[in-house]
Parts: C-alpha cells; structure tokens; sequence
C-alpha cells in the first residue's frame, strides 16, 4: 500500500507553517497604518446569528479540550475543520498579484523563501512606519488607556491558552516510520512553545502570569466555566481561530500539511510577546524550522508518489495556508472586537439570507432539477440542510464554483444576480439589500481560487472519519474504539515506589520484543495535546521525558531552534530509530508503521501484543488514567534498561545511545515523583501503573522461555 495515500497526507497544510512564518510576526507587531484608538468603553454588540457562532465555537473549544470525554465529537469536528478550509479557499482574494500563496502554481522552494520574505519585509517596513511615527510625538494607536489593554488581553484568552495545539497531536506512534523525520521538525517546535520542559518559559504558563499580573480572574482555559464566563471575552475571530488551532492538531494523520503549516500568535509588548517574535526568526528559529520541514515533506512525496502527486500536496498546502491566513486575519491587535475578515463576512450574511427564504418556504415543493455541485436546489434548500452546521457552509462553497451561476470576484457576469434582477425569475424574492449582499459575496470570490477547487473539494468529502467500531488505535489518531475493562481489581500492594530489580533475560521471541517496544512509545504522547493542561510542573517533567524519547538532544539552556536541526553528526536516535535497529538485527521485516509491528487486535495475538493493544487505549484517555500511564512508562523504563544489557539487540553505538536515554529519564522520574507524591490518587495510580507494567513484563519474558 502506498505512504502517500490521500488519507495520510490530505496533504493541504503545510501552508499553515508557511502561514506562521508569513503571519505570526506580523499579527505580534500588527503596526496598522490607521492612527486611531478606540475608546475602551465601547462595545461591539452581537447579533443573533454572532451569538450563535460564538456559542458553537466555545462549545467546541470546551469539548475538544477534553476530549476524552466527548470522544463522539469527533466526526462533526472533522466536518467543522473541513467547512472552515472549503470556506476560507472559496474566499482567497488576493488584493494584487504576488501577494496569494496561490501565485506559485507549483512548489519551489526558492519562490517561497521569496513569498516569505517578502511579506517579513512588509511587516518590518510597517514595524519601522510605527517607530517613526511614536518618535515624531503621536501618541499610542493600540490602546488609549491601560483598561483597553487589559480588555485586550483577557478577549484574546482563548486563543492564548491553546497556544501551539495546531500541533497537540503531532508525532504520535501511529505517524508512518518514514514521516517522523518531518513530524519530528513540528514537534520541535512544540516542545519550544512548552518551554522545552521548563515550566517559566512555557508560554500558556507566561500567558497565565501576565493575567495574573492584571489582576484578571479568568476560569481554567479547559473548563466549562472557561466558556461560560462573562468576562469580556466575546470576540468571534479569537474563538474561530482557536477552535481552529484545535482542529487541525486532531487528526495528524489525514491533515499532516495542515499542521505543519499554522502557529498563529500575536500579541502587545510584554515578556510572552517578545519570546514569541525571538524564537520566530528565520535565521535559525521556528521560521528557518518551518521553511525545512516542507522542502523535507514535499521532497518525501515527490520522490515516492511522482510530480503529479506532489502537485497535489502543494495545492492542499496553498489551501491550508489560506486557511490559517483567513482565522487569524482578524487576530490583530485591537481593542474591540468585531466581525470577520471581509470574505467570511460576506458568506455569513449570504448564509444567513439562503436560511431564512428556506425557512420562509418550507412549505413549497421545488421541483427545479438544477444541480449545484452534487445535490439538486431542492435538497441544497431543504430547513433541515440548510440549519445542520457545517453542511449549511456547503452550498456557498458549491455555489461559489458553479459557473455560470457564480462567476468568481464578477457578479455583473453572474447568472444568479441576473435571475434576482430585473426581468429574471427569481425578481422579488430578494430585497435589494440582500440582492447586494450576494453581489458583494460574489465579488470577494478569488477567480483563481477556482482552478484547483473541484479536486480539493472532492477530496476533503471523500474521506470521514471512523467510527468508533472501526477505529484502530495502532492505525487511526485520536482512536476510541470499546474501553477496556476496568483495572480495579488490579491494586498495588505497596505504599512507596521503590524500584523492582532488573528484568532477568529469556529467550522472548523477536515479534513480542518488537511489539512491546514500538508500542510502549505511546504511554505518554497524549498527555501533553491539550496546551492549558501542560502549564504545570508534572507536564513539564513529561515534555523532557518525550524529548529524551524521541531523539532531541539534552534541554538547552536557551532556545535549540536549528542546533536540532544542524547537529551533524551527533546520534541522538528515537526510540523508534532503535525499534528498527532491533527489526534489523533479527532480520524481521522492517516495519513502516505501528500496525505492522503488531498482530491484529482479535484472534491470534500473543500476550505480549494483547497488552500492546491495552496501552494504546489507556493511552487516549491521558487525564483520566495519568498516574496509570506514568507508572507503565516507569515499568517500560526497566525494560528499555534490559535491552542494553548483554544479548546483542543492538550494536555498540545504539546500546550506548539508548544508555544516553535512559539515564535522562530516570532523572526525569524522579522529577514527577516529586510531584506525584503530592496526589495521593494520582500517586497511588502511578504505583498500579508499575506494577502492572512489570508483572505483564515478566509474563511475557516468561512465556518466551
């Protein structure tokens, strides 16, 4: 089967991380031209239809948090996620050419750099019009007074306290083998936005401080309180963009371009606004970072699907960076919140116009047999289609392609304007206003937004998302099939951790080595995917217990950006690297992904990989059973112990750099326990966790005998 299926790559983001490359810097400094402040006691009043949008946002916001608990979200967020990228593409509307991503009609990596320049010159030349501007004696444009400011930073909230879950869920064991070098990039630079294991510099932890220094009460940002709180934060775009943030990181998978492409931040001057634009540079940081992991990933398609497969991805990236463009196009530094971006609001108001005429006509039969896209106007306009979110968005993106009715950014030459005019069948059923408002829609269109629509569009429709029956957790991330039974019965008869001694060494057969080990990879990867929930000091401990796992060289006591990167030839293998050196040595097939490493879920499955399974269900619930999975990973730590021992499994130079790991992560123990001794649940979980670990070790050690 190919690497590069469609569903492994829906490959349209990587222009997410060209967008943060492009965007991040500019909304941080947003240095707009307008020499205006707004008074901080104005507000901006919702209407209903805002009201609504806001509520569905923070609903999602809520429950993608916690996840664990609403897993059934799952397939109305991926649909969510695809309305926003059909509808931001179906917007794109350059203002000249050479200023759209969609200007470079095929990937080259010295088109980009120049896109990316250019636009990082725009922002410094904006930067410097500012300066000068303060330095001739005008006044502030952000804020007039230090209440604005503060209004400010508590309605940005939401956004900030999901600070970097664009990439939450990124680099999982379920990632195919030959991916990981490019999600191993992405991951870097998650690891930076928590602090790289230090709780000061992660920046939800900074975020949170800065809060607290204005005297702001904001509820936890992954509580129900969080969403229902009253205090300020009503801003639509934030909502939207954190949502978004939250989306795309769900399905690593299906929309790894996506991924690699977002990390929208902005922000005022302070101490989290000016780490956000150090670590941004694109000589050696997350830009630089962010410019590699997509020359690495579109070499990667290229090399194994073809040209016209990597034309494909490319288009799918162009897509993504759209859409990271049109959510946090509104993210700029103002003190009052507002509408959307211009595009999106034309569409909304469109939107609500096609809602109430199929209300209002509920009663009458259509029996016109005109398609738009895949469904006749009768099923397009039915109350049900047109009120069920995201399906409503559907038929402005099918309408803004279905020529001639739309022509793009030319309502004169389009067929619907003409047949709601004078002389046309459908004169009356529209005022005049709502007439305009479909003309400005259509005129916000980007006409070359439209050679690569079809083709985008039948693919983010073609795929949908398993149900919880057909979920695979060594296949699919996130994964919920059935739960495994209850682990009550299985209680720990000690009080203290005290470490058991030494693994003793069998004749275990190579499968359930190779079982066991590339599975036992996914005991602590969850528990850092929700942004709000690293900002402690156990989180933080994990984060360096993650980078010791996955290859990354001890913790800076700066910033590593692309030392990672350009550390020629240090080994610093994953553990990963070494299940394959493993596979190697016992001359078994190398495998390309987790689910070759196993056996199938049912049937004829050893022990060994029975308890593989076991793991990657604990593993999806990580708040529920997280001093469960501390304890396991503490028992595996034994057996990764055990395999540098004397027996071969691997040479000289992996056993001394798996030496290199452990030692880091017994370390990194002794830090959670710290913590953990403090949580006496959590505590007592992670003792039944080891526990478990070992006893399911030494079963398999013995029955490989």
């Amino acid at each position: 089967m190919s690497l590069f299926t469609p569903a492994v790559f829906s490959a349209l983001a990587a222009a997410l991380l060209i967008h943060f490359i492009c965007i991040k810097k500019g909304i941080i400094f947003n240095f707009s031209t307008e020499r205006t402040t707004t008074s901080p006691t104005k507000k901006y009043i919702l209407d209903a239809s805002e009201e609504q949008q806001i509520r569905h946002y923070r609903e999602l916001y809520f429950k993608l948090q916690n996840l664990e608990d609403y897993p059934e979200i799952l397939s109305l967020a991926r649909e969510e996620l695809v309305k926003l990228l059909c509808e931001s593409f179906s917007s794109e509307k350059p203002l000249e050419t050479g200023t759209s991503i969609l200007d470079i009609e095929t990937y080259n990596r010295q088109e980009l750099e120049t896109f990316v320049s250019a636009r990082n010159e725009d922002i410094l030349r904006q930067y410097q019009y500012y300066v000068e501007r303060r330095a001739s004696g005008h006044g502030p444009e952000l804020f007039s007074t230090r209440y604005g400011a503060e209004q400010w930073l508590n309605r940005n909230a939401p956004l900030k306290f999901v600070d970097g879950a664009w990439l939450g869920h990124i680099h999982r064991i379920t990632t195919p083998f030959a991916l990981r070098g490019v999600t191993k990039m992405a991951w870097q630079v998650l690891s930076e936005e928590l602090g790289d294991g230090d709780l000061e510099k992660n920046h939800v932890h900074i975020y949170r401080n800065l809060l607290r220094d204005i005297g702001s009460n904001i509820p936890d940002g992954d509580s129900i309180d969080f969403i229902d709180s009253h205090t300020g934060m009503d801003d639509i775009s934030t909502w939207k963009a954190a949502v978004t943030q939250l989306l795309v990181s769900l399905f690593p998978n299906e929309f790894l371009p996506e991924i690699l492409g977002e990390l929208p931040l902005f922000g005022i001057s302070a101490y989290y606004f000016l780490l956000h634009i150090s670590i941004d540079n694109a000589d050696s940081g997350h830009t630089a970072m962010a410019l590699g992991a997509i020359s690495s990933y579109m070499s990667l398609v290229k090399g194994t699907e073809g040209e016209p497969a990597s034309l494909e991805i490319w288009k799918r990236i162009q897509a993504g960076y759209i859409l990271s463009r049109s959510v946090n196009s509104s993210d700029q530094l103002r003190t009052e919140p507002g509408p959307n971006s211009p595009s999106t609001e034309h569409a909304a108001k469109v939107l609500s116009i096609f809602q109430l005429k199929a209300r209002a006509s509920k009663e009458i039969h259509c029996t016109s047999k005109v398609r738009i896209g895949q469904q006749t106007l009768q099923e397009w306009l039915s109350p049900d289609s047109m009120d069920a979110e995201p399906l409503a968005m559907n038929i402005l993106d099918s309408l803004a392609n279905a020529t001639p009715w739309v022509r793009r950014n030319n309502s004169n030459g389009s067929l619907l304007i003409r047949e709601l005019s004078w002389g046309g069948k459908m004169f009356g059923a529209f005022t005049d206003t709502e007439v305009k408002h479909v003309r400005n829609w259509i005129d916000s269109l980007n006409p070359a937004a439209s050679t690569s629509w079809q083709s985008l569009h039948r693919h983010w429709h073609r795929q949908s998302f398993p149900s919880p029956a057909d979920q695979d957790p060594a296949l699919h991330h996130p994964a919920f099939p059935p739960p495994e039974p209850s682990l009550e019965a299985f209680e720990s008869t000690v009080h203290a951790f005290v470490p058991r001694p030494p693994l003793q060494k069998s004749n275990i057969h190579p499968s359930d080595i190779i079982s066991l080990w590339f599975s036992h990879a996914c005991l602590l990867e969850n528990t850092i995917s929700t942004p709000f929930k690293t900002s402690t000091l156990l989180s933080s401990h994990i984060v360096c217990l993650l980078r010791a796992e996955y290859g990354f060289m001890p913790e800076p006591s700066g910033v590593a950006g692309m030392d990672e990167q350009l550390r020629g030839t240090s080994y610093y293998p994953s553990l990963v690297d070494l299940g394959i050196e493993i596979a190697r040595r016992y001359h078994l097939p190398e495998p390309k992904c987790l689910k070759d490493t196993l056996g199938g879920e049912h049937g004829t499955s050893t022990h060994a990989q029975k308890f593989a399974y076991s793991m990657l269900r604990w593993a999806m619930q990580p708040v529920r059973n997280a001093g469960l999975l501390l304890g396991l990973s503490r028992a595996f730590l034994d057996f990764e112990t055990w395999v540098t021992g004397p027996g071969e499994l691997l040479d000289t130079r992996a056993t001394n750099a798996l030496r290199r790991i452990t030692d880091r992560k017994v370390a990194c123990f002794e830090l959670c326990l710290q913590e953990l001794i403090h949580d006496e649940c959590q505590y007592r979980e992670f003792l039944k966790g080891y526990g478990l670990g070992r006893a399911e070790l030494e079963e398999a050690l013995k029955e490989s005998c």
